[in-house]
């Protein structure tokens, strides 16, 4: 369960079914990009968010009733709440050594240097960037192989948490140790010995987590290209790639594909009943 020696007599038979899971990749992974350090949490989630705001500003024109808008830009915000129980004292002390870790990521690196006097000074050399990854429901889309040559039911069972975290940064990590609650509180640390509580030291029980509004920094192109192609992949952002029914097509001498009447006839209705009920649905 942990890396961290178990001196604990309620241990010695004890089984986490959560550990299980952790190790098929049900986690929270963080990693601290300047450092190449990494901590993960198990998936115990409480509310996920993303959240996709296309900004417009608006330009008064004298005598036009509505603003003129000018599309900016289009920014991604996330926000995870997840719990962090303790099912053991040794694992509470893990989880406590985990978010203590993920504190620290949000400081940046720094450069040592020297004037002629030999006197030192410390300089930020990289700023506190991290790599966030959940599941399949946040990672970089870059670089996810997709297949139109897969079956519908292929394509479902292909369905994977591959590809690495979304890099980016936090504007707050807030951490609720539930020392006051009933279903919180502490385990006391003990010496060596499990004798002597240690004076002044608890490890909680309980920690409720919220990693607030990271913002990614995208490293790939996002947005639609002249074909209509998405071009940030059309797996962005979670990984599932959509199925395309592949008709037997005949294709002339030019390369175009031709379709007989029918089958133009049928995606024109197919189209129509699409709008419609897009249309009753706003209604």
């Amino acid at each position: 369960m942990s890396k961290y020696p178990s001196r604990y007599r309620d241990e010695g038979n004890f089984s986490d079914p959560s550990d299980t899971l952790a190790q098929q990749g049900y986690l929270i992974e963080i990693e601290h990009v300047p450092s190449k350090q990494r901590v993960s949490f198990k998936a115990y989630i409480t509310s996920f968010n993303d959240t996709y705001s296309p900004n417009w500003t608006p330009e008064e024109v004298y005598g036009r009733a509505d603003p003129i808008y000018n599309y900016k830009n289009t920014t991604r915000s996330i926000t995870i709440n997840f719990k962090l129980p303790a099912a053991s004292e040794s694992e509470a002390y893990a989880n406590l050594a985990k978010v203590q870790k993920l504190a620290q990521f949000n400081y940046p690196n720094y450069s040592t240097l020297s004037d002629c006097d030999g006197v030192e000074s410390k300089t930020v050399s990289q700023a506190p960037l991290i790599r966030l990854k959940f599941m399949n429901f946040i990672r970089s889309a870059k670089g996810i192989v997709v297949s139109e040559e897969l079956s519908e039911r292929e394509i479902y069972s292909s369905y994977n948490n591959g590809g690495e975290g979304i890099l980016g940064f936090f504007s707050n990590i807030t951490y609720n140790f539930n020392l006051e609650n009933d279903d919180g509180g502490g385990f006391r640390v003990f010496d060596q010995e499990g004798q002597t509580a240690q004076y002044g030291t608890l490890v909680p029980r309980l920690i409720d987590v919220t990693l607030g509004n990271f913002s990614p920094i995208h490293d790939h192109h996002l947005g639609w290209d002249e074909n209509g192609v998405f071009s940030g992949g059309i797996s962005f952002p979670y990984g599932a790639q959509e199925y395309r029914c592949r008709k037997d097509v005949s294709e002339n001498q030019a390369g175009t594909t031709t379709l007989t009447e029918e089958e133009n006839d049928a995606i024109a209705l197919n189209v129509e009943a699409a709008e419609l009920d897009v249309l009753g649905t706003i209604a």
